[in-house]
Order: structure tokens, then C-alpha cells, then sequence
């Protein structure tokens, strides 16, 4: 598995949020402390559904009917 910089960088911002929240160094709800892990789920269900979209979409114009 490939970890890219985008990926450690909220990871790390995560884990950071996390435990100044748990320390009590931050009053932020957890729906803030959560946005990065939060950011990251909604662009990778983004560019599934997107990827489903375009082979869905790619499939359908390469059908050929019985009069082309």
C-alpha cells in the first residue's frame, strides 16, 4: 500500500487534533477535531462514485445497436 504525503499529512493532523482535544488544550467540537479524517473519506467516495460514473457512462456509449 502506497501512503502519499496528502495522507500522512492528515494523519498527523488527525492524531494531533485528537490528542489536544483529549488533553483539554482545545475546546473544538469533534465534528472540527474529525474534519481532516472527514475531508479524506468524502474526496475517496468523491472519485469512486465519479470512476463508477465514467465506466458506467463509457459502457453505454460503446454498446452498438442493431441498425448502426
Amino acid at each position: 500500500m502506497k501512503i502519499n504525503i496528502l495522507d500522512f499529512f492528515m494523519a498527523t493532523l488527525q492524531l494531533a487534533f485528537i490528542v489536544l482535544k483529549i488533553c483539554g488544550v482545545i475546546n473544538w467540537s469533534w465534528w472540527v477535531v474529525l474534519m481532516p479524517i472527514l475531508f479524506i473519506v468524502v474526496i475517496y467516495i468523491a472519485a469512486r462514485l465519479f470512476v463508477w460514473w465514467a465506466k458506467r457512462y463509457t459502457k453505454r456509449r460503446t454498446i452498438k445497436t442493431p441498425w448502426d
